[in-house]
């Protein structure tokens, strides 16, 4: 660390995002004019929003 750096530690929070705060969701007439990449897109997209907010902790260290 450089001289001048200031080390933030660890920071507590609770979490209150939920999976539906970040999930996006298409009408069946919006999913019929996906492409089949735009389609595997927006899945891998969700999972990884899901797989995200199932790993965050209450603590958070920078």
């Amino acid at each position: 660390a450089s001289a001048g750096a200031t080390s933030l530690g660890c920071l507590s929070f609770q979490m209150s995002v939920t999976f539906e705060d970040v999930a996006m969701y298409f009408s069946p007439a919006e999913w019929a004019l996906l492409g089949e990449e735009q389609r595997q897109l927006y899945k891998h997209v969700m999972w990884e929003n899901y797989q995200t907010l199932v790993s965050l902790g209450e603590e958070l260290c920078l």
